[in-house]
């Protein structure tokens, strides 16, 4: 009896040891929406045409985004992000207009730590002739150090340029354009959709996040080239128990107590058996 209660309180001090980082975890698929208008610090209040309209609408024309999905496998790793829209209704929108890059913050400090780089010209109009744009389905994932030297590609400006005949969202965003020389690829991913009501990024090699005070998060940003109707949205989520790093005072403070106890009743249980 008392060697069996020994081992039971040894099986617990190695149970509270190990058991946090033995708990299981499933894949997720994290839903969000479009809420808001634009990326922060590009409002259009002080544009030439029409100054704030484009602050007061989330859609200008097409395309119409309605959010997406992050789909993580059961690491908590980022496997597959899904942007989803309304019907690019009776014009063949899809030949006019091209992708922007997508870009992630991953780290919760409201600066992008990579971008999923679209190979293809964004700007495939010339004038008011409508041309197809070339869509490759391969995109390089590349870090964005703060040290790496970067800008913006924007999407231009109303009835000018490109967009001649066109009212669009001005001066935003659309893409990365490297002001060195373009740094090595960490990653691959498919892209599929073009034309569809779903844009699909597969990463061939699922991205790790960090955990940030034992938790996850991905602010994301995407857009095409007009920048008619922006996505800025962060998905957060818990760390599952086999992530969460213990608090290592009150597991050594319990481990030790159990295991100490422990000790204690095999040493009483020897010294009553030299006395018998």
């Amino acid at each position: 009896m008392k060697r069996s209660l020994f081992l039971w309180l040894l099986a617990m001090a190695c149970a509270l040891a190990v058991g946090p980082f033995c708990a299981l975890a499933t894949p997720l698929t994290l839903p969000f929406g479009d809420s808001q208008i634009y990326w922060p610090g590009y409002d259009n209040t002080d544009k030439d045409y029409w100054p704030g309209w484009d602050n007061d609408l989330d859609t200008i024309g097409i395309p119409d985004f309605t959010g997406g999905t992050v789909e993580l496998n059961d690491d908590y790793e980022l496997e597959t992000i899904v942007l989803n829209l309304l019907s690019w209704e009776t014009e063949p929108a899809w030949s006019i207009l091209a992708p922007g890059d997508l870009f992630l913050d991953v780290d919760q400090d409201e600066l992008w730590d990579y971008v999923v780089y679209n190979p293809n010209s964004k700007l495939p109009m010339n004038g008011n002739t409508r041309g197809t744009p070339e869509i490759s389905n391969s995109w390089d994932v590349y870090a964005l150090p703060q040290t790496l030297s970067y800008s913006y590609e924007m999407s231009g400006t109303d009835n000018s340029g490109y967009w001649s005949g066109y009212l669009i969202r001005d001066d935003h965003p659309i893409g990365v354009i490297w002001e060195s020389s373009i740094p090595e690829p960490v990653g691959t991913v498919n892209f599929d959709g073009w034309g569809t009501t779903t844009l699909t990024f597969n990463f061939t090699s699922p991205l790790a996040l960090p955990l940030v005070n034992n938790q996850y998060a991905l602010t994301l940003g995407f857009t095409v080239n007009c920048a008619n109707d922006v996505l800025y949205e962060t998905v957060s989520w818990d760390a599952p128990p086999h992530h969460i790093t213990p608090e290592p005072a009150s597991m050594l403070l319990m481990g030790s107590g159990l295991v100490s106890l422990a000790g204690f009743m095999r040493l009483r249980s020897r010294r009553k058996g030299q006395k018998t």
